[in-house]
């Protein structure tokens, strides 16, 4: 069958051309031998990997499964055929020797040597060479330009897979429309304006995170009726494009099931109501969370995992992952640096002061929302991100670069740095420079700084205790009818740092008691400090239930600097004395008084500050 390492189309053509056929000549027919390429791309192990020009798919095949069916399933039967005639007059028309083509392609991929299944690309961003390059599906943009998917010179593979029909580059966003996202994303409750910035930030890194360096993750949080699903379906649906990013609504979705269905794909991830309200799914949830820790960094994404037939399965995992709850599941020091938690505030209720102007407020935001994030203004979005993946991979360097000696640590500083470089891209399309990146961060920097303090240190028990204080209650005012506050607020009014008209400090002790805390004083000798009695009552259970400590929040809280196992009375009878931890409150008051003065304000200059910031960072 002549040289068995060459078995390129071109090498056919000519062989074929000598062959002269023994009996009469079949009638000639349109079969193009060149659409049905099959290239050797190499072996891995026990298995033998080809790329097929017809499906521009990679094909993995055993040695025990290079059979008719498995190699016309990558080429219809005449390019065998076709192939099998090279250097051979004799070779029929009437019969294909597979087993010849069997051993002349494993030979092929023998002599090529190892595959490395990272070479393989699915659909997203990427960058090759020098080039830019968005694989739609069904087709590349290549520098712009539309190209086959397998038209690049390059040693990557790109794949086809279901085509994004949300993908049009005819139209891209303007500076000033693209600011608009910015506007949106900030016009939520956040705990600090800059959470706003960084989600505007993440969704136009999101679209092209293939093409990073490094892939950054976010956490969406905040308590029931925050906005976090308002969030996820009327601003990061409408944006990314509904067959253009992976959209998981439950923690019920497994690991296996993400590697299988994104296989090479590099788009963004977005998991709604990640809630753990389960041992079993606080499993499946520590499983993703490893997933996502893996697709960080471009060196280390690959997932190495046994198949059924003792060999080895690998997975790159490229996606920029968003995920939504109430409670935040980071328990490892691994994970907390690899994701930026963004904290709505709560919601508040009807009594709640203000709560009519909130609601006017929150109403015309869904307005502008609807208004504003249009199909053909959003895939305007997604052309914009795509042709700025050169000045994304610039902008990150130098603001990563600035961060790392603010920081002080360079895992941060790439994760913050390009949440950073997604929110610059949306103001200005311009590669941003060593001065702006400077006056950039320079301008942030209480945020980051507090950014990244939660991030490494806000421990377990801390967070339990958080949760706690800041949850809502329905309690009974002194006039009988049923009012919403925080625990805090109620703490507050007990120690006498808070004045509430429809809650006294006998309602807000009533009420903490039937909730299993209570608010006491601590006297030494003429000082006299606060302290909170927490019980393992039901109802702080039921406040637990949906977050990453369910099983184990009385535990945690024993880890509290200061915290004193104790005995308490929180009823009027013998059942009424139970076990619970006491909590110094000092801080915890101070810190509440702190935000109810500051709270407003901060709100006011969030509302404020949509795109006043962009003069500070050197906008032109």
């Amino acid at each position: 069958m002549g040289d068995p390492r060459v078995i390129s189309i071109a090498d056919a053509y000519k062989q074929a051309e000598k062959v002269e056929p023994e009996t009469d000549e079949p009638e000639p027919n349109t079969f193009d031998p060149k659409d049905f390429e099959v290239r050797p791309l190499g072996h891995n192990d026990s298995r033998f990997f080809y790329y097929s020009t017809e499906k521009s798919m990679v094909v993995a095949l055993t040695a025990g499964n290079h059979k008719a069916l498995e190699l016309i399933g990558m080429a219809n039967k005449e390019y065998w055929w076709f192939l099998s005639m090279m250097g051979n007059a004799g070779a029929r028309p009437d019969k294909v020797p597979w087993q010849d083509l069997a051993s002349m392609l494993m030979t092929r991929c023998r002599h090529i040597g190892y595959f490395n299944p990272d070479n393989i690309r699915g659909r997203g961003a990427w960058y090759d060479r020098g080039r830019s390059v968005f694989n739609v599906g069904d087709r590349l943009i290549v520098d712009g330009v539309q190209e086959h998917l397998s038209a690049v010179d390059s040693e990557f593979i790109y794949t086809r897979r279901r085509p994004m029909k949300d993908i049009d580059l005819r139209r891209t966003l303007a500076d000033l429309e693209a600011r608009k996202i910015v506007g949106l994303a900030g016009r939520f409750r956040w705990r600090s304006p800059l959470h706003g910035r960084l989600l505007a930030g993440w969704v136009g890194h999101s679209v092209i995170c293939g093409a990073s360096d490094w892939r950054a993750h976010i956490w969406l949080t905040g308590s029931s009726g925050a906005g976090k699903s308002t969030i996820a379906t009327s601003f990061l649906h409408p944006l990314l494009g509904g067959d253009c990013a992976e959209f998981f609504q439950s923690a019920e979705t497994t690991e296996a099931g993400i590697r299988q269905h994104m296989g090479s794909d590099a788009v963004p991830i977005v998991f709604d109501e990640f809630e753990a309200d389960s041992k079993v799914v606080q499993a499946k949830i520590e499983r993703v969370l490893s997933l996502m820790r893996q697709a960080s960094r471009e060196t280390s994404g690959k997932i190495i995992k046994g198949t059924a037939v003792g060999d080895a399965s690998y997975y790159s995992m490229r996606s920029a992952f968003c995920i939504v709850s109430i409670g935040v599941g980071l328990k490892h020091q691994a994970d907390k640096s690899r994701m930026t938690v963004l904290t709505l505030d709560g919601p508040g209720t009807a009594d709640t002061p203000g709560a009519t102007k909130e609601q006017e407020r929150w109403k015309a935001l869904s307005g502008d929302l609807v208004q504003t994030l249009t199909p053909e203004f959003c895939r305007s979005f997604r052309a914009r991100m795509i042709g700025l993946i050169p000045a994304f991979r610039l902008t990150q360097a130098k603001i990563s670069t600035v961060l790392r000696s603010l920081l002080g640590n360079a895992r941060a500083a790439d994760q913050l740095g390009t949440l950073l470089t997604g929110y610059w891209l949306l103001t200005t399309t311009r590669p941003i420079t060593d001065e702006q990146a400077a006056r950039l961060v320079s301008h942030w920097q209480a945020d980051l700084e507090e950014t990244q303090v939660d991030a490494n240190l806000q421990s377990d028990e801390t967070q339990v205790l958080n949760h706690i204080w800041t949850s809502m209650i329905a309690i009974e005012g002194n006039d009988g009818r049923t009012y919403h506050r925080r625990v805090s607020e109620l703490a507050a009014i007990v120690a006498g740092t808070r004045e509430d008209d429809s809650v006294n400090e006998n309602r807000a002790d009533l009420n903490l008691r039937r909730h299993g805390l209570r608010v006491v004083p601590i006297y030494k000798e003429w000082d006299r400090t606060w302290s909170m009695m927490i019980s393992t009552d039901q109802q702080i259970s039921r406040l637990m239930a949906n977050t990453p400590w369910a099983e184990g929040w009385f535990r945690q809280l024993q880890r509290v600097e200061g915290a004193v196992m104790k005995t308490a009375r929180f009823a009027n009878s013998t059942k009424g004395v139970r076990r619970c931890i006491a909590i110094p409150l000092a801080d915890l008051l101070k810190d509440d008084q702190d935000a109810v003065e500051e709270g407003s304000e901060q709100r006011k200059r969030a509302d404020l500050l949509y795109l006043e910031d962009l003069d500070a960072v050197g906008d032109e």
